[in-house]
This record gives C-alpha cells, structure tokens and sequence, in this order.
C-alpha cells in the first residue's frame, strides 16, 4: 500500500509542476499583453522559455509513467492528460509569439478578457485536486467551470470577430488582430479538452 501511495504521490507532484509552469506561462502572456511594444521582447523571451521548462516537465513525467509498475490510474490516460496540459502551455506561448510576429500595438480589451480567462483556467487546473492532480467525483465541477469559462470565451471571441470585420481597420490589422484572437481561444479550447478528459477518466473509474 505505501509502494501504491509513493508511486501515486509522484505522478500528482509532476502534475502539480506541469501545471504551475502553466499558470506562470499565462501570467507572462497578461504581462506581455499589457505591455508597451518596446518592452515586449524580453516578456516574450522568459515566457518562451517557461515554455521550454514546461516540455521539460512533460518529458519528466511521461518517462515516470512510462517506466512505472504500479500507477493510480491507466497509463495511456495520465499520458494523455499531460499531453493535453502541454498543449495548453504551447498556444499560450504561441499567442505570445504571435503578438510580437504582428506587430501589434495597445491590444483591444476582448484580448485582455480572453487572457484573464485563460489565467483563470489555469488557477483552477493548477489548483484544484478535483482537476489534474487527482481524479475524484469533483471532476464534474471541475469540467462544468472550465465549461463556462470557454462558454464566456466563446461569445467575447464572436463578438470581437463581428466586430473587426465591421470596422474601419485596414485589412491586414484586421487579420493580425483575429490570427491573434484565434489562438487565445484555441487555448481556452485546449483546457475544455483537458477538462473533459478528466470527467472522462473518472467516469470510467467510478
């Protein structure tokens, strides 16, 4: 039994580090989004480098599950929830990139509520043990909020669309603007995703 918990606390304690690289990833991308122009390049370096440690992470924790005899849950289920948190990591450092590819200046405020709902998603997965750390009979709320905030990212998402097109932007800010756009809900998509596998899991094993 003391083998089983060891093995069991291992793999939460790489989550929990997968994770935490999350949440400082989306509160560099605040940052940076918030940011002067001029003052976007450094940003931009330690968030792609949060990112880095964050694949590191993922590596870690697959070569421990990958390895391991005993396991708190299927093996190909913990591979995969990292691999859908990694791909979280991955479009928030991609949205980043993207904001200084463009060359945007100040950013509309419907990019700054997509940010602020990303950190949230991160807060709640980084968190909360009903979520990635450990899979319970709380996993439900855990999808239900991660639900409703992809709900909320959603409308902000269509409404800032119908908008830009609708504007007097020239056309090439408005597509800097939307590939911008496009990826913060990607993101925001990428933690629905990991919020139903989870529910998954735990439907499976209850």
């Amino acid at each position: 039994m003391g083998k089983f918990s060891s093995k069991r606390n291992k793999v939460l304690e790489l989550f929990r580090k997968q994770a935490a690289y999350t949440v400082k990833a989306a509160q560099l991308l605040a940052e940076l989004a918030a940011a002067e122009p001029e003052s976007r390049g450094a940003l931009r370096e330690a968030l792609h480098q949060v990112e880095n440690d964050a694949d590191d992470a993922t590596h870690e924790l697959t070569r421990h599950v990958s390895q391991a005899f005993v396991l708190s849950h299927d093996r190909e289920d913990l591979i995969a929830l990292s691999e859908q948190l990694d791909e979280c990591t991955d479009l928030i450092d991609e949205a980043g990139d993207n904001i200084l590819l463009y060359r945007l200046g100040a950013l509309p405020e419907e990019l700054h509520q997509l940010i602020k709902i990303i950190n949230r998603c991160c807060e709640i997965t980084k968190e909360s043990s009903k979520g990635i750390s450990a899979i319970s009979d709380k996993a439900r709320n855990y999808w239900l909020e991660i639900n409703q905030l992809e709900n909320q990212g959603d409308v902000i998402y269509r409404k800032f669309v119908a908008r830009l097109f609708d504007s007097e932007i020239n056309a090439l800010d408005v597509m800097r603007l939307k590939f911008v756009a496009d990826t913060l809900e990607a993101a925001i998509d990428a933690f629905e995703h990991l919020a139903t596998t989870v529910e998954i899991i735990a439907i499976k094993e209850s």
